[in-house]
Order: C-alpha cells, then structure tokens, then sequence
C-alpha cells in the first residue's frame, strides 16, 4: 500500500514539475556593432527600452566575440542562435522564444505584452 502512495505522490510531483507556471525572466536583444541590419532596428529598439524598460526586464547583449558569459553561451545554443539581431524571451524555466515580427517598437511592445 505505502507503494502505491509513494508513486502517487511521484506523479503529482512530475505532473506538477512538467505543468509549473513559467514567467518571463528577460527579454535580450542580441546584436553585433558593425551589423547593418543591426543598426537598422537599433533605434527601434532603443525607443521601446527607453519607453518600457520599467515594465518589462530587457537588455541587449554585444556578441561580437562571443557570448559574454557561460550563462549566455548555453542561451544561444540552446536557442539557436545563427543571426542577428534576434531578440529573444527567457523564461525562468530556461525555455526560449524568438521575436519574428516587424523591428518596430509597438510590435516589440504589443509582443513583449502577449509574454506576460
């Protein structure tokens, strides 16, 4: 009997693990200085920090030598990272999604709004 309500137990654990609620952890734009498509959206991208920055957690990140860190080196491959700019949702499960839309800052707005 108690092995039964310890595998119970074991599959509420899992389904609960599987099932957690994931929240946005941050919002990163990844890009390269000398990169023209780069700099193309790099105002778009400024006015939608500097109008949201307060609400949502961005940043953006040089990658011009590689990843800065251990933590954004498992980042880009994990999200497959092969071009830039990309800017990218991090969860806190540590999943991934990329932006698509335009390179305007309503669409990085009305996006960043449909993760929260």
């Amino acid at each position: 009997m108690i092995e039964y309500i310890i595998l119970l137990l074991i599959i509420i654990l899992l389904y609960y693990y599987h099932n957690r609620p994931r929240k946005l952890s941050r919002i990163i734009r990844l890009y390269k200085p000398g990169c023209q498509a780069c700099k193309n959206s790099q105002a778009e991208w400024d006015k939608f920090y500097l109008n949201h920055s307060m609400h949502y957690p961005l940043s953006q990140v040089d990658i011009t030598n590689g990843p800065p860190n251990e933590v954004f080196r498992k980042l880009m491959i994990d999200a497959k990272v092969q071009s830039v700019p990309m800017v990218l949702a991090v969860f806190t499960d540590e999943t991934t999604i990329e932006y698509t839309g335009e390179r305007t800052s309503e669409a990085y707005e009305a996006w960043a709004k449909k993760l929260l």
